[in-house]
C-alpha cells in the first residue's frame, strides 16, 4: 500500500459526504473504513488491509456508535482515518490497546466526572488523573454512581474508547457529540506516539 496525495484527497471527498452507521454504500455515504478502501481503490468493504487490527475495531465501533449527524461523524474521524493508515505491522496491538486505555481513564473519564458530578469530592477523580489503572477507575465508578449497573457498566467499558465514549455522550446528554470526539482525539495521539505511517499526511 503506497500512501499518496490522491489517496488523501479521495478520502476527503468521501468525508465531505459525511459517514454512516454501518458499512454504507459505495456511491454514497460509507463508513470510515469503507472510505479508506474507496480512497486506496480497494472493493467496497470495512478492511483495507493495511490497518492494525486493534486500530480498525476501534474505529468501526466508534463510527457505528450514535452520532448527532453524519457530517458530525465524518469531521470527528477524519484525521484519525488518516493517520491510521500502514499501521498494520507497525503499530503494536496491545500498545495501542493498553495506551488508549490509559488515555481514556486519565482524560475522559476524569473529564466526565468531573462535568457530571461537580459537587462531589476530587479526592478519586484526581487519583485516576495522577494513576490510571483498572482498579482506581473501578473505584471511582462505584463511588461516584449511585446506580449499581451503571457504574460497572462505566468502570466495564473503560478499555474500550467508543463504548465508553458513547454511554458518557448518551446518558449525560453532552451536546455535539464531545465525548465520541474527544476518543477519536486521543486514538490519534497515541497512533502519533506509536508512529503510524499515516500521520505524516495530517
Amino acid at each position: 500500500m503506497e500512501i499518496t496525495k490522491e489517496v488523501i484527497e479521495r478520502y476527503h471527498s468521501v468525508l465531505d459526504r459525511g459517514l454512516s452507521h454501518g458499512l454504507g454504500n459505495s456511491d454514497g455515504q460509507m463508513c470510515i473504513e469503507a472510505a479508506v478502501c474507496y480512497s486506496l481503490g480497494l472493493p467496497h468493504g470495512d478492511d483495507p488491509g493495511c490497518v492494525a487490527t486493534s486500530v480498525m475495531r476501534f474505529k468501526i465501533s466508534l463510527n457505528d456508535k450514535k452520532w448527532s449527524s453524519p457530517q458530525s461523524r465524518a469531521e470527528g474521524l477524519r484525521k484519525l482515518g488518516i493517520a491510521q493508515l500502514g499501521s498494520k505491522g507497525v503499530v503494536d496491538d496491545t500498545e495501542f490497546a493498553q495506551k488508549l486505555t490509559t488515555k481514556i481513564i486519565q482524560i475522559l473519564i476524569v473529564d466526565l466526572y468531573r462535568t457530571a458530578f461537580p459537587g462531589k469530592s476530587t479526592e478519586l477523580v484526581d487519583l485516576c488523573e495522577k494513576e490510571p489503572n483498572s482498579s482506581n477507575c473501578r473505584e471511582l465508578a462505584a463511588n461516584y454512581v449511585n446506580d449499581v449497573n451503571a457504574a460497572n457498566y462505566i468502570y466495564a467499558d473503560a478499555a474500550y474508547a467508543a463504548d465508553a465514549a458513547a454511554y458518557a455522550d448518551d446518558t449525560f446528554n453532552v451536546a455535539a457529540d464531545k465525548y465520541k470526539k474527544m476518543a477519536a482525539q486521543l486514538a490519534l495521539e497515541v497512533l502519533i506516539e506509536l508512529k503510524s505511517p499515516g500521520c505524516a499526511w495530517l
